[in-house]
């Protein structure tokens, strides 16, 4: 028998919920450790461990996250992905983005104007 995606346990708005909050705040202290002279590895190997977690949590949602600070984690994390070391490293403008999400995350900081996230 079929069942609707919405009855799929998979779903669970509340494990989606805990894992942004349980891996965001993780996310942006090494965000700023990085910024801040720490490791590039390290950072990586945080992006890639959580990415993996997502994945294992089979989330069938939409791609639109649940709240503006969901979006500012996805956002985050995609920023870390998509650039180089070298492209973080000479670009103060860059730099900057990532250290004012790291700070919103860890409740240290407005919701920046520029964030918008969507979930992998």
């Amino acid at each position: 028998m079929l069942k609707l995606v919405v009855n799929n346990a998979y779903c669970d708005k509340n494990k989606i919920f805990d894992f942004v909050e349980l891996k965001a705040p993780e996310l942006a202290q090494h965000a700023l450790s990085f910024l801040d002279g720490g490791s590039w590895e390290n950072l990586r190997k945080t992006c890639a461990i959580q990415l993996m977690g997502w994945w294992r949590l089979d989330p069938v949602e939409s791609t639109e996250p649940a709240n503006d600070y969901e979006s500012a984690y996805w956002h985050l994390l995609f920023s870390i992905e998509r650039y180089s070391l070298e492209t973080i490293l000479t670009n103060s403008f860059l730099q900057h983005q990532i250290r004012e999400v790291s700070e919103y995350l860890l409740g240290d900081g407005a919701l920046p104007p520029f964030v918008h996230g969507i979930r992998p």
